[in-house]
This record gives structure tokens, sequence and C-alpha cells, in this order.
């Protein structure tokens, strides 16, 4: 699927009444958006630290709502699977985790729709790779 694929899919997904005698399952409407992140995980410690497996390709939010986001990588995740993840380089700083709810295949990788688990808007970026952060 290539993106205009996907953003015809994901406008047929917004919409309220989807045709059919089909609605709208979704909380909240989704914005569209494109902020970079990158994969956390946590150590023996408990701290985050960053997963430089998974951050190899790039990986960005390409959409957001009140309890969700869509996300590409190329990163391989299961529907079920939970991940965190932080912004980088965005006005708005937070770190999530995420539960990957459906996977469509994109032409750079995958596709993720995701269910918010936990967000924390206060953190402070961290700035490199190698850098700890209490969960």
């Amino acid at each position: 699927m290539d993106f205009q694929e996907i953003d015809s899919i994901i406008g047929m997904l917004d919409a309220k009444h989807l045709g059919d005698g089909v609605y709208e399952k979704r909380k909240s409407k989704r914005t569209r958006t494109d902020i970079k992140i990158k994969f956390l995980k946590t150590n023996s410690k408990g701290d985050y630290v960053e997963d430089i497996v998974r951050n190899i390709h790039p990986a960005r939010i390409v959409d957001i709502s009140t309890s969700g986001s869509g996300l590409i990588t190329p990163a391989v995740f299961y529907v079920g699977d939970t991940f965190q993840c932080e912004t980088v380089d965005s006005r708005f700083h937070f770190r999530a985790e995420f539960k990957v709810i459906y996977i469509i295949k994109a032409q750079n990788g995958f596709r993720y729709g995701c269910q918010f688990m936990k967000i924390d808007k206060t953190v402070a970026p961290s700035g490199g790779k190698g850098k700890t952060h209490k969960p």
C-alpha cells in the first residue's frame, strides 16, 4: 500500500458513517501530523534507554487522537505488542507506551494503529543515545 491508499482508508475510518449501515467505532477523530519518534526499552534498573535495534530506521507518528495514534516504521511489531517511545525534535515532547491494535503493510515498512497505554507529557527530552530516564 502506498501513502495515498493509506490516507484514503484513514479518511473512510474518520467518517462517522462508513456506508451500508456501518458506523465509526473510534472514540475520537484523528489529526494528521508528522512527529519523529525513537523507541525506548527499560534496562535492568527500570530506567528508559534507547532501543538501538529498533531505531536503525526512522519512525514517525502520522496521526494522533485522544486515545491513540498511527505510526509508520520498518520495525516489526505484532497485534497486542506494547512498546515505549518518545518524540524527537518536536515542539511537543512526550513519552508514551502504545499497544498495537492493527497493522497495514506500507511502502516504507508498516503502518501501525496503536492505543495509548500510558503517556507522560512532562518529561524532558533525553538528548542522546544511552541516556536513561526513570519510568
